[in-house]
């Protein structure tokens, strides 16, 4: 008896595992299948999606389930790895790419390179001024800065901004 129900398991195991290989795979066999109308059909829920995002706020959750769900099924499918639909759908695929990028917490900038890497290879070229660095070049560019102003007050009667602020 144990082994017949042993078997009965094994049977329904097996069962479970081909359905869910059948259904995992289902979204796959409709692409090859109907390819033009499967990237027409995501194409329209995109811009729908899109423009839905694009007049209300509240519509951006829905947006992003669309453009995940287009991504995980290209991803699932493996469908930027065949030659014949990068060939003919490209564009699609860099939309795509650029348009997920912000969708990454770690590429907020919307950069293809991530925001860490970024900045460590820009951090040389960005540097604060030295004017800025030094305190007393600083009170140097304030006191230059007051002097303009007071010479425009004189010459054109602009009113004190300061003096206005401490009125108030």
């Amino acid at each position: 008896m144990r082994g017949l129900s042993n078997f009965r398991l094994s049977i329904i195991a097996a069962c479970i595992l081909v359905l869910w290989n059948t259904a995992y795979a289902a979204p796959c066999a409709r692409w090859r299948a109907e390819r033009k109308a499967w990237v027409a059909t995501k194409v329209d829920a995109l811009v729908r999606a899109a423009r839905a995002a694009y007049e209300s706020d509240k519509a951006l959750p829905a947006y992003e389930r669309v453009l995940d769900g287009i991504t995980d099924s290209i991803r699932q499918c493996k469908l930027s790895e065949d030659t014949d639909f990068t060939g003919r759908y490209q564009v699609f695929l860099d939309y795509l790419e650029a348009a997920s990028l912000d969708r990454d917490p770690d590429h907020e900038l919307g950069l293809i390179v991530s925001d860490k890497q970024y900045f460590a290879e820009t951090r040389k070229y960005v540097q604060i001024p030295e004017f800025l660095m030094n305190q007393s070049r600083h009170t140097e560019v304030l006191a230059f800065e007051r002097s303009i102003e007071s010479y425009c007050q004189r010459e054109s009667g602009w009113p004190n901004v300061r003096d206005q602020k401490t009125k108030t």
